[in-house]
């Protein structure tokens, strides 16, 4: 069973984030732009991502998904899909060019909680839990992904290991 780091985004602001947070933050706001990308144009740097660490990407289309990019000097350098379902904003397909500051992700996810918030979404779910991700804060709950929040891109997998065991991938 799978859990998952879920963020309250109303009480969220910029002064109850952590000190190295607030710090990416600013210097993300000092150099980077944020765009949203169409989906095969994100979806082509996504699959070059995971191609250099080994992993297939399967093409499909996930509704409700919208997909944000962090820039310098119009370099693409990180990005984010985010599946807008309910009132809550649930990440999916995340990248990261290898040469990217640290910081980016940490500003481009802030942008987007920012985002959320003006649209009306009440949580922000970081789609599992791992150091990074706990560095915001939250709650984390157990089954999270299987019960309350269906994460879309869950599908792959059967997929993906019949892929493998038939020879078709490795």
């Amino acid at each position: 069973m799978a859990a998952t780091l879920i963020l309250v985004l109303e009480p969220l602001t910029f002064t109850i984030l952590k000190k190295e947070l607030r710090k990416n933050i600013k210097k993300g706001d000092a150099q980077l732009t944020m765009q949203k990308w169409d989906e095969q144009t994100y979806w082509k740097h996504l699959t070059e991502f995971r191609r250099n660490k080994g992993l297939i990407t399967l093409p499909m289309t996930i509704p409700r998904v919208e997909y944000y990019v962090a820039l310098k000097n119009n370099e693409s350098l990180c990005g984010q899909g985010i599946y807008f379902r309910n009132d809550t904003a649930t990440e999916t397909a995340i990248w990261r060019k290898p040469n990217a500051p640290y910081f980016a992700g940490d500003w481009l996810k802030w942008r987007i909680m920012q985002d959320a918030k003006l649209r009306g979404m009440k949580q922000y779910d970081f789609a599992g839990v791992s150091d990074y991700k706990q560095k915001w804060g939250g709650t984390i709950l157990d089954n999270g992904l299987k019960e309350n929040k269906p994460n879309p891109l869950r599908i792959l997998r059967p997929i993906h290991r019949l892929l493998v065991k038939k020879g078709l991938i490795k």
